[in-house]
């Protein structure tokens, strides 16, 4: 068995152990940073052995490599040729189509339409809770709360 080997056995040891390992409310926010900051290292030191593994398998682990595309889409030109294939349709028309066949999804962005709206005179109408098409309001507004770790200034 190897020094590393050990180290790992080691490593998985102190894991299980701490898992297990009672602890006290206020202990939580310092823990949870600590093991976020174990993550984020440990990360590192295997995102560097995938970049010099030389061999992909190992006895109890393969190294497998994922493909994906990164695409990019011509607006302009999918409208027209939308446009051309459903004449009398309006571009709010060809855009519904497409919405409802979940071939586009329209992104907003929160501030930069508030500025547009702003600097066209327009009020923006929210309201609490989802919004659809056929409704009052521009904008529906659902919050959710997230919980994370952050690292306090001494």
């Amino acid at each position: 068995m190897s020094e590393l080997t050990t180290r790992l056995d080691h490593l998985e040891d102190a894991v299980r152990g701490l898992i297990e390992a009672p602890i006290e409310d206020a202990e939580i926010p310092d823990t949870a940073g600590r093991v976020r900051h174990l993550e984020i290292k440990l990360a590192d030191y295997r995102r560097g052995l995938l970049a010099e593994a030389p061999e992909p398998v190992g006895t109890d682990y393969a190294i497998v490599e994922s493909r994906t595309a990164t695409r990019t889409f011509n607006p302009t030109r999918i409208l027209s040729d939308v446009a051309s294939a459903l004449p009398g349709e309006s571009l709010i028309g060809v855009l519904s189509e497409l919405q409802h066949a979940d071939a586009v999804r329209l992104q907003w962005q929160w501030q930069k339409l508030g500025k547009f709206f702003h600097a066209h005179g327009i009020t923006m109408q929210k309201h609490t809770g989802p919004v659809d098409d056929g409704d009052d309001a521009h904008v529906g507004e659902v919050w959710k709360t997230t919980t994370r770790v952050t690292g306090r200034e001494a």
